[in-house]
């Protein structure tokens, strides 16, 4: 049930127009939401920097600025169980800025556009793991619940990284 719900047939048929590489499931979980939430997680990417460096301040760099010239390799695939709405905590996005370093967003917050994904119960969402994005407050008396399942270059190791 969990291989139909979260590999259905035409996930691979997508990826392979959109992924300039193969990509694999590697992990699945659940995001649920208690009711009532009145906070916000942090801005994040759910890639990993792949490389270490020093910014002019010799201080090690979180975000990794050549992330962006390396082509997508990392997918997030939702399927949401109950509605997802901006009530009950949808994931607020930043569009184009899987594009960008956090450097370059922050310079000219700008040149991305907020978001939010907002889907009825059933439906499947994919997310480019290089965009930024966080939670938000599920402010209804009811849980919220998703499903997500990870699809990623076979050569990339969330744990190893």
């Amino acid at each position: 049930l969990i291989e139909d719900i979260m590999c259905p047939p035409f996930l691979t048929e997508l990826f392979d127009l959109v992924a300039p590489c193969e990509l694999q499931r590697k992990s699945v979980g659940a995001l649920p939401l208690e009711a009532d939430t009145d906070h916000y997680s942090p801005w994040h990417r759910d890639t990993s920097p792949l490389f270490h460096f020093r910014n002019k301040d010799n201080l090690l760099a979180i975000d990794a600025t050549n992330t962006k010239h390396i082509p997508d390799f990392y997918f997030t695939v939702f399927v949401t169980l109950d509605d997802v709405t901006r009530d009950t905590g949808a994931t607020q996005m930043l569009l184009g800025s899987h594009k960008q370093s956090l450097e370059e967003l922050l310079k000219d917050p700008s040149t991305t556009r907020p978001a939010f994904l907002e889907a009825p119960a059933g439906s499947i969402v994919v997310l480019n793991g290089k965009v930024l994005h966080r939670g938000t407050p599920n402010t209804t008396s009811q849980p919220r619940d998703m499903a997500y399942a990870v699809w990623c270059a076979p050569w990339f190791d969330e744990i190893a990284v």
